[in-house]
């Protein structure tokens, strides 16, 4: 680490070997599981975190910069960028579900208080998917993800892991409606999994419930790692279809 670049991590030369080398593990499993990865761009136009819920939910965790005279976000996760590329093509609905992955970096502003090590930073690169599917092939998704999670999870030996299903938070996109859909969806997958889980009320992400696999470090602290979100709002604000 470098004041010059508060809480983003640098890595030396065995650093990148590690992290290279946890990328190539983690493209052989996405290419194994059906997965296409795509590459994105870094900055947008503000009018697409607009469009996305970003802006009015979360431009206070954004980085922004202005370009011939327009705004820009840096992008905070890799949604949006994907929702443009879904729609830049018809599609039959024997194609799906369609699946992208993506190993892009990202920004968000943390606040100096709450930034740690390597579990906390501003910038980061996180092995991120998303599926596009029908809400009848929901569940058999999220039972591919938890197969998926399992085989990953025991690569590394993480045995004690917490699931929690988190609910709508107080400032969200999208209609009750939605959200309710989505919680069930994702609940009745839990427990045709037979996964036990605790429910977390307010601890969805702004657009959509999700449920969160947390694992424990050397010391005891749990830390969120995996995460599977069931987002009904921005499909109906991109237009995906």
């Amino acid at each position: 680490f470098n004041p010059l670049a508060p809480a983003s991590p640098f890595f030396h030369p065995k650093g990148a070997i590690l992290y290279n080398a946890l990328i190539d593990y983690l493209r052989g499993e996405y290419r194994a599981r059906g997965y296409d990865e795509v590459i994105t761009p870094q900055i947008f136009d503000a009018e697409l975190f607009k469009i996305s819920g970003h802006y009015a939910n979360y431009k206070e965790n954004m980085y922004w910069t202005e370009i011939d005279e327009r705004e820009f976000g840096v992008k905070p996760m890799n949604c949006p960028g994907h929702h443009l590329l879904f729609r830049e093509r018809l599609w039959s609905y024997r194609e799906l579900p369609v699946r992208y992955a993506d190993f892009a970096r990202l920004h968000r502003y943390e606040r100096s208080g709450v930034t740690a090590g390597l579990t906390r930073v501003r910038t980061f690169s996180q092995d991120d998917g998303h599926i596009y599917t029908p809400m009848e092939k929901v569940e058999s998704e999220i039972f591919a993800f938890l197969d998926f999670l399992d085989a990953v999870y025991g690569a590394f030996e993480f045995t004690d892991v917490e699931i929690s299903l988190g609910l709508r938070p107080e400032q969200r996109a999208g209609t009750d409606e939605q959200w309710s859909r989505g919680e069930a969806a994702l609940e009745a997958a839990l427990k045709k999994a037979g996964r036990p889980f605790i429910v977390s009320p307010g601890d969805g992400a702004f657009y959509g419930a999700k449920i969160d696999f947390r694992v424990k470090d050397a010391i005891g602290r749990p830390w969120q790692l995996g995460t599977i979100q069931c987002d009904l709002t921005q499909p109906e604000l991109f237009d995906l279809s």
